[in-house]
C-alpha cells in the first residue's frame, strides 16, 4: 500500500510539473521587433493606420502572448537594410515594399506592381489576386521565392496610386518628350520609351528638385501633393495612374515564423488582413481622393485625364517593362501568366492584352 501511495504521489508530481511547464510555454510572451519603411505622422499613415492596428489586434487576440514592437524608419535598422536584417534574423519582422528588395527577390517586382494593372478604383483587386484568388496560389508562389532568402511573406497591403505629376501641361504622350522625369527602378524603361530623361531623386528631395528645375515632373503617389507639399511646385496631376494599386508588404524571418504556434500564425494573418482592408485601405483612399478633389484644385493643381488613344500608347510603351520582369525567373513567368488570367477574368485591359 505504501509503495502504491508513493507511486501515485510521484506520478502526481510529474504531471503537475508537466502541466506547469506546458502552461508556461502556452503563456510565454513573444516580442518581435518590427522596423518600418514608413514614418509616423500625417493624416493617414501606414505606420499608424496599418501597423498600429496590426500590433493592437495581434496583442489583443493573442492575450498578450505576441507583441509587435514598432520602430520608425532608421531607428533600428536602415530602410534599405531591413530585408537583410530580417533574412539574417537580426530582427524578426518588417514592413517595407517589394521594390526595396527586388534585387534579391525578383518576384517582388510583380508583388509591388507593374504599370497599368489594377485600376485605381479597385484596390480590392490587388488584395484578392495575391491573397485569395485560386486558393492563394499567388501568395504561395511569392513565398517560394521569399523562402529562398530565409523570409516568409505574411501578406501585402494595397496603397494609393502612383501617377505622373508635372510642371508642364500634358494632353498627349508626346508631351513627355525631352522632359526630365523623376522615376524609380524598372519604371525608367517606360520613361525612356516616352522620350523623357529618367532622373533618380530620393522621395524627400523631390520638392527641391522640382523647384530648382532639376526635374520637370515625377512618378509618385498623388497624395504627396499634400504631404510633401508638391502642390507648391507642380501644376498637373495626370490620369490614369501609371500604377493603379502598388503594394507594401509584411514579412518575417522564416525560422522565427516556423517557431510560432499555429494559433499565433493564424492571428497574425487575420490581423494583417483586417488592418489592411478595414483600417488602412479605406482611410488612405479617402485621403487620396480628398487631396485630388479638394486640396489640389485649391492650390491650382489641375487634374488631367488622357484620352483613350493616348492611354493605349502608354500601355504599348509599358510592354517592354512587363517582358523584362517576366523574363527574370521561371517563377516570374508563372506569376505574370497568373496576373494576365486574373485581369482577363476581371475585364481589365493590360499591356499586351
Amino acid at each position: 500500500m505504501k509503495k502504491l501511495f508513493s507511486l501515485a504521489w510521484g506520478c502526481m508530481l510529474v504531471m503537475t510539473f508537466f502541466l506547469a511547464n506546458f502552461a508556461d510555454a502556452q503563456e510565454k510572451v513573444i516580442t518581435w521587433r518590427m522596423p518600418s519603411a514608413w514614418p509616423p505622422g500625417g493624416e493617414v499613415t501606414a505606420y499608424e493606420d496599418y501597423l498600429g492596428t496590426l500590433a493592437n489586434l495581434v496583442e489583443k487576440r493573442s492575450n498578450g502572448r505576441l507583441i509587435l514592437k514598432r520602430y520608425p524608419p532608421d531607428a533600428l535598422v536602415k530602410i534599405m537594410e531591413q530585408f537583410d536584417a530580417v533574412s539574417k534574423g537580426a530582427v524578426e519582422i518588417a514592413c517595407s515594399a517589394g521594390l526595396y528588395h527586388a534585387g534579391k527577390v525578383p518576384e517582388a517586382h510583380v508583388e509591388f506592381g507593374l504599370p497599368f494593372t489594377f485600376p485605381y478604383e479597385k484596390p480590392e483587386y490587388a488584395m484578392e489576386f495575391i491573397h485569395k484568388w485560386r486558393g492563394g496560389i499567388v501568395l504561395s508562389k511569392l513565398n517560394e521565392a521569399y523562402n529562398t532568402q530565409g523570409t516568409h511573406l505574411i501578406g501585402i497591403t494595397a496603397i494609393p496610386a502612383y501617377g505622373f505629376m508635372t510642371k508642364f501641361p500634358v494632353s498627349k504622350v508626346e508631351d513627355f518628350k525631352g522632359k526630365k522625369m523623376r522615376t524609380f527602378g524598372l519604371f525608367s524603361i517606360l520613361l525612356t520609351g516616352l522620350g523623357s530623361a529618367p532622373v533618380s531623386v530620393p522621395g524627400a528631395e523631390q520638392y527641391m528638385a522640382l523647384q530648382t528645375g532639376t526635374i520637370d515632373g515625377t512618378v509618385f503617389p498623388y497624395y504627396v501633393i499634400e504631404t510633401y507639399k508638391l502642390k507648391e511646385v507642380i501644376k498637373y496631376a495626370v490620369f490614369p495612374a501609371v500604377l493603379g494599386t502598388p503594394t507594401i508588404n509584411l514579412y518575417a524571418n522564416l525560422k522565427e515564423w516556423n517557431k510560432l504556434p499555429d494559433d499565433l500564425k493564424k492571428i497574425m494573418q487575420e490581423a494583417h488582413w483586417e488592418a489592411s482592408v478595414n483600417a488602412y485601405i479605406p482611410r488612405s483612399w479617402a485621403f487620396d481622393k480628398k487631396v485630388l478633389t479638394e486640396i489640389a484644385p485649391k492650390a491650382g493643381v489641375k487634374t488631367v485625364t488622357l484620352p483613350e488613344e493616348e492611354v493605349a500608347k502608354l500601355m504599348k510603351l509599358s510592354e517592354p517593362l512587363w517582358k523584362r520582369v517576366e523574363g527574370m525567373t521561371p517563377r516570374n513567368a508563372e506569376l505574370i501568366s497568373l496576373l494576365k488570367e486574373f485581369l482577363k477574368e476581371k475585364g481589365v485591359k493590360y499591356p499586351g492584352g
